[in-house]
């Protein structure tokens, strides 16, 4: 697959989270699938106030390399000056080189105690053991 901003060949790499991202080796720049940004950053949405922050989405000329519909340019968060892009149509979410320490500082202010416990959970589960005492819900 190519990257949608320079063309380069976009690599898949696992990630000692469990999570096969995509990475241009052109420009840097970084591919989640949708549902990604949450399990990577330990959140329970990939864009945790959506509703709020797709009022400031413009439309973008650029291809979703997954599903060809257009992105979207829009902000992370309300609070935060990180603009990332994002494809209405599969949801992916691209980054350029150097959104990603700005991704996981917001992250780190918007996810919960709960979604860290059930990215551990989960964590432990996908090595086949089982947590005791623990309800899901």
């Amino acid at each position: 697959m190519n990257c949608p901003k320079c063309e380069g060949k976009l690599e898949p790499m696992g990630t000692r989270e469990g999570v096969e991202l995509d990475f241009c080796m052109s420009c840097k720049g970084i591919l989640f699938d949708q549902g990604e940004v949450a399990e990577y950053f330990e959140l329970g949405r990939d864009i945790p106030d959506f509703d709020a922050v797709v009022k400031g989405a413009r439309p973008t000329d650029i291809p979703c390399p997954k599903c060809g519909t257009s992105w979207l340019e829009m902000p992370y968060a309300a609070a935060g000056n990180l603009l990332i892009e994002l494809c209405p149509g599969c949801g992916v979410v691209w980054l350029d080189k150097g959104e990603f320490p700005k991704l996981e500082a917001l992250a780190a202010q918007v996810g919960s105690p709960n979604s860290k416990l059930m990215r551990a959970v989960k964590g432990v589960e996908r090595r086949g053991f089982q947590v005791l005492g623990f309800r899901r819900g």
